[in-house]
């Protein structure tokens, strides 16, 4: 026999929030390990020849870390869906504009 308790969602005060562009996820056969990470791409004040030099000149752009959570490869689907019902509903409420990468 189950019971079915409600969640209390507790923040605190003291949460960070912080800007993510970009996801990696990784596998393994026990869990899934989704990381976030915050590109930022530098100032570019030139021509857009001098800007694409100074892009190939840099060779790459930091990306760091800004959190990591660790789930069951059983709980993706569900996280999955509600990311999926949280587009939809902002979607409805502000335009379908997203750029899809």
């Amino acid at each position: 026999m189950f019971a079915t308790l409600p969640i209390e969602w507790h923040i605190p005060d003291n949460a960070q929030s912080r800007y993510a562009n970009n996801v990696l996820v990784q596998s393994t056969p026990h869990e899934i390990v989704i990381s976030f990470f915050e590109t930022q791409i530098p100032p570019l004040a030139g021509t857009a020849a001098e800007n694409v030099d100074r892009l190939r000149e840099m060779g790459s752009v930091r990306a760091d870390l800004v959190a990591r959570i660790i789930v069951a490869p059983g709980l993706l689907s569900s996280i999955i869906s509600t990311l999926q019902t949280g587009l939809e509903t902002y979607q409805d409420a502000y335009g379908s504009s997203i750029a899809e990468e």
